[in-house]
C-alpha cells in the first residue's frame, strides 16, 4: 500500500512536472499569439465648435437732456460739445448739460484764447469765454446781424466769418477784439459760403467760383476753376476739412482742394466725412449708413473692365455684328447697346458717346449718364459713320470702346449711278426730240415734254451730288436752299437747251413762193 502510494506520488510528480512544462508551453503560445496579433486602436470622438464673427451690431443710445436736432459736434478743451436747435450742450457720458440756450448754426473753438464762437439762426454771433469751470458770454461781436454759416482761422491767426454775401476778418489778441474788416463776395443766390486754408492762403468757395484773400482784397482764383471746375456739392468735416464735388470728381484729399479724393463717388449721397489718425475715412450716407474705408486699400481698387458693343437693333430685330456693317436707309432707326461688366456693383459706371461721319461732321460728346450705354438714332441719312463710346467708373477711370463703323445705304433710286442712267436715257431722248423737232412741227408737244423732264433730272442729278458732298440731308431748310441755288445755276443752261430743242427748222424759199 505504501508502495502504491509511492508510485502514485511518483506519477503525480511526473504529471506535475509534465503539467508544468505544458503550462509553460501554453503561456509561451499565448504570449506569441499576443505578439503576432494586429494592434487595436480606440477612436475617441470629440465635438469641437469653431466660432466666427459673421456680423456685429452697434447700439445707439440717445443722449439724455437733448431733445432737438444736433447740427454739429465739436471737441473743445478736452470736452465734447453739441450744437443743437435748442442750444449748446456739454456731453458727459450719456447725459448733456446746457451751456447756452441759443439756436446754433455753427460753432468754432479758439482753444488758445479759451473762446468759443457760436453763430445762431437769429443773425447773432456769440463769443463764450471758458475759464476751465464756467462759461461767460463776452458780447464781443454783439450787433453783427448776419447769417454766419462758417468760421475759420487763417494762416495769419485771424478769424474769418462767412456771411450771406460778406466776409468778416477779425483780429483777436489776448482775448481782446482788435480790427474788424468787411469784404463783399459775389454770391447772387445767397448760397452758403465755405472757407478753407489752401497753399498758405484762406480761400472762400461757392457756386460762383473760388476766391482768396490777397493784400486786403478778395480775388477770384480762375486757375482753380480751370483745373477742377465749378463746385456743385460740398461736405464739411468736423475739424474744418472740406470736400468738394465738381460733378464728376471729388476733391479735398489732405486738405488740398485740388487733390482728388474720388473714392467718395462710390457713395451716392455722402452727407458727412471724417478722417482719423489711423488713415481711415468714415463716411455717412443719406440713408444713414456708416462706412469705414482704409485709404491704403483704396489704391488697390480698380474697375477698368473693358467696354464692348453688345448688340445693334432696329425696329424689327437684332442686326448681326459684322465688320463694315451696312444698313438700308429704310431700316436706319438703330439702337446700339454697350456693356461693361461690373460684378461688384459699387463702381456706378457712366457712359458717354458721340457719332461722326466720314464727311467730317462730328457730334460733341454726350453728357455722362448711367443710361447712355443704350444709344438710339432715328432715320440716319445715307453716309459712312463711326460710333465712339466710353465708360467711367466711380474712381474716375475712363475706358474707351473700339470705334464701331457702319454705313447707311441709300435706296437705288437715290444712288448717283441711277441718276447717271436717267441722264443718259433722257439725254438720248433729248437728242431724239431734237431730230423730231426738225419734222415740221409734227412732234412739238412730245419734244417739249421730254426736254422738260430731262432738265428736271439734270437738276436732281446735280442736287444729289451736292447732298453727298455737303451733307444737306441733315437739314430740310439747307436742302431747300441747295435746290434753289442749283436751279439758279442751271437756269441759263436750261434756257439755251429749251431754245435749242424748240428751234424751228428753216423754211425753204421754194415753199414760201408756193
Amino acid at each position: 500500500e505504501v508502495e502504491d502510494k509511492a508510485k502514485k506520488g511518483e506519477v503525480d510528480q511526473k504529471k506535475g512536472l509534465f503539467g508544468l512544462f505544458k503550462k509553460k508551453n501554453r503561456n509561451n503560445t499565448a504570449a506569441e499569439s499576443q505578439d503576432t496579433a494586429a494592434p487595436t486602436y480606440k477612436y475617441v470622438y470629440r465635438k469641437r465648435t469653431i466660432e466666427e464673427v459673421v456680423s456685429s451690431n452697434y447700439e445707439f443710445v440717445k443722449i439724455k437732456g437733448i431733445n432737438a436736432k444736433s447740427v454739429q459736434l465739436l471737441e473743445y478743451s478736452e470736452q465734447l460739445l453739441a450744437g443743437t436747435a435748442h442750444g449748446v450742450y456739454k456731453i458727459i457720458g450719456d447725459t448733456a448739460v446746457l451751456i447756452d440756450a441759443v439756436p446754433v448754426s455753427y460753432m468754432y473753438g479758439l482753444a488758445n484764447n479759451n473762446l468759443l464762437f457760436v453763430s445762431t439762426s437769429d443773425k447773432e454771433v456769440k463769443v463764450l469765454d471758458y475759464d476751465g469751470r464756467n462759461w461767460r458770454n463776452t458780447n464781443m461781436l454783439a450787433g453783427l446781424n448776419d447769417f454766419i454759416e462758417q468760421i475759420t482761422l487763417d494762416p495769419e491767426k485771424n478769424i474769418w466769418l462767412c456771411g450771406a454775401d460778406s466776409l468778416y476778418r477779425i483780429q483777436i489778441r489776448n482775448s481782446v477784439l482788435g480790427e474788424v474788416e468787411v469784404y463783399h463776395i459775389d454770391n447772387p443766390y445767397f448760397e452758403r459760403i465755405y472757407s478753407i486754408n489752401h497753399k498758405g492762403k484762406i480761400h472762400f468757395i461757392n457756386s460762383s467760383g473760388y476766391y482768396a484773400y490777397e493784400d486786403h482784397r478778395i480775388v477770384k482764383q480762375d486757375n482753380i476753376q480751370e483745373a477742377i471746375g465749378l463746385p456743385k456739392k460740398y461736405v464739411l468735416g468736423g475739424q474744418g476739412e472740406l470736400w468738394i464735388n465738381t460733378g464728376s470728381k471729388w476733391y479735398g484729399d489732405n486738405s488740398d482742394i485740388t487733390k482728388s479724393l474720388n473714392f467718395l463717388r462710390l457713395f451716392k449721397d455722402p452727407q458727412a466725412v471724417a478722417h482719423d489718425n489711423a488713415n481711415n475715412f468714415w463716411v455717412i450716407t443719406g440713408s444713414n449708413d456708416l462706412y469705414k474705408i482704409n485709404s491704403e486699400d483704396i489704391a488697390s481698387l480698380s474697375g477698368k473692365e473693358a467696354i464692348y458693343l453688345k448688340e445693334v437693333r432696329n425696329n424689327e430685330s437684332k442686326i448681326p455684328l459684322v465688320t463694315e456693317m451696312e444698313v438700308a436707309q429704310e431700316e436706319s432707326s438703330l439702337t446700339f447697346e454697350f456693356a461693361s461688366p461690373d460684378y461688384s456693383g459699387v463702381y456706378m459706371k457712366e457712359y458717354q458717346f458721340r457719332l461722326s461721319n466720314k464727311s467730317g461732321s462730328q457730334s460733341p460728346w454726350s453728357n455722362w449718364a448711367a443710361t447712355n450705354n443704350v444709344i438710339s438714332y432715328q432715320f440716319l441719312p445715307p453716309a459712312s459713320y463711326t460710333l465712339e463710346a466710353r465708360s467711367r467708373n466711380a474712381l474716375g477711370e475712363i475706358v474707351e470702346a473700339t470705334p464701331f463703323e457702319f454705313k447707311i445705304v441709300a435706296p437705288y433710286w437715290k444712288q448717283p449711278w441711277f441718276y447717271v442712267i436717267e441722264l443718259l436715257f433722257f439725254g438720248s431722248m433729248m437728242i431724239f426730240t431734237f431730230y423730231l423737232n426738225r419734222g415740221k412741227g409734227k412732234y412739238t408737244f412730245m419734244s417739249r415734254l421730254l426736254g422738260f423732264l430731262t432738265l428736271i433730272l439734270i437738276v436732281e442729278f446735280f442736287q444729289t451730288i451736292a447732298e453727298y458732298k455737303f451733307g444737306a440731308n441733315d437739314s430740310p431748310v439747307m436742302n431747300f436752299f441747295l435746290q434753289a441755288f442749283i436751279a439758279l445755276l442751271i437756269l441759263p443752261v436750261e434756257g439755251v437747251l429749251r431754245k435749242w430743242l424748240t428751234k424751228k427748222p428753216p423754211v425753204a424759199e421754194t415753199e414760201i413762193e408756193e
